[in-house]
């Protein structure tokens, strides 16, 4: 489980410490594992976007935000917040 967080594959860690939430009895583990996903979901979300053509207007979130985009290969680069949100 903690390989797949340590390499930064969050969506994985995710998957296998809810896996491992639910076959697991030991309260401290079971709080552990807990503290670990809550950790997880707390973190920042890069997301990669690209237009055909380029240039595109993107919104986060019905906002307007350009410098807020890191120039990444072949299109821009965003963090966003935990939590739900749009992207058009």
């Amino acid at each position: 489980m903690r390989c797949f967080e340590n390499l930064g594959n969050f969506p994985r860690a995710l998957t296998a410490y809810r896996e491992a939430l639910v076959g697991t009895t030991d309260p401290s583990e079971r709080a552990d594992i807990q503290r670990r996903i809550e950790a997880i979901l707390r973190r920042p979300v890069r997301i990669f976007v690209t237009s055909d053509p380029p240039g595109a207007t993107v919104l986060v979130d019905a906002r307007e935000e350009p410098e807020a985009a890191i120039p990444c290969a072949g299109g821009a680069c965003r963090f966003l917040d935990p939590g739900r949100g749009g992207v058009m």
